[in-house]
């Protein structure tokens, strides 16, 4: 088995003078504003922010969809503007988990088909090996027993543990989660904080952006975004 690109586990995102600029006919909107970040192994982070201010782009910037203007951003002790497309798109596949607010869930396809996606460009996962691993990570999530239902007869809890357990098929290092509860109920959005709670445990690098106050319970560190700028609300280690 071809195993993993030979990345650094222990530095996983550092960012340096961040900066993302779009301009428009009229006017140079800095969607991101020198930001100096750091994000390890073991911890989840809930980036806060009321809309337009920046969350989404700071999102597309640490999973690799949306370039930098200026500044550096370095993954596993590597610099991202040095690696090719081809090299991008393999650490986005192998080493990114992606879960939505919109699950993105294929109607026509049953759950553990749906969690079987991300593996089909995976070389390292044998197509004999796959549904296996579906259902293993469908039974992480407790949906075992709904792995043959289409999304259509599951409720949006159980969507969205769909998504997080395709989100995990290729067992990646940093979970990027865009406003994960926004459609769910309480109990749901409990539920899913939980999991991505015990994932951090298990020592990947949780990152939420959210609206929710209730994030702010399973966070490590607290970060808040006001117009590009960010600064740090609260961090475990200062308590």
């Amino acid at each position: 088995m071809k195993s993993k690109q030979n990345l650094n586990q222990d530095d996983t995102i550092t960012l340096s003078q961040a900066t993302k600029i779009y301009n428009t006919k009229t006017e140079k909107i800095i969607a991101l504003n020198n930001l100096n970040l750091s994000f390890k192994k073991g911890k989840f982070y809930a980036i806060m922010g009321h809309s337009g201010s920046g969350k989404s782009t700071l999102i597309s910037v640490l999973g690799l969809i949306t370039t930098l203007s200026e500044g550096n951003y370095n993954l596993f002790g590597r610099e991202i503007s040095n690696l090719t497309e081809n090299q991008l798109s393999e650490i986005r596949s192998q080493h990114l988990g992606f879960v939505f607010q919109s699950y993105y869930l294929y109607p026509t396809l049953k759950a553990f088909e749906n969690v079987m996606i991300p593996m089909l460009l995976n070389k390292n996962i044998k197509e004999k090996n796959r549904e296996k691993i579906a259902l293993e990570l469908l039974q992480s999530v407790g949906l075992k027993d709904r792995a043959n239902h289409f999304p259509r007869e599951l409720s949006g809890g159980e969507q969205q543990r769909v998504a997080i357990a395709r989100a995990l098929a290729n067992d990646p290092n940093i979970i990027l989660a865009d406003e994960p509860t926004g459609n769910l109920d309480e109990q749901n959005e409990i539920m899913i904080f939980e999991k991505l709670k015990q994932l951090s445990k298990e020592g990947k690098c949780i990152i939420v952006v959210s609206h929710s106050q209730e994030v702010k319970k399973y966070a490590d560190i607290i970060l808040e975004l006001n117009k590009g700028n960010m600064k740090k609300v609260s961090d475990e280690n200062d308590e």
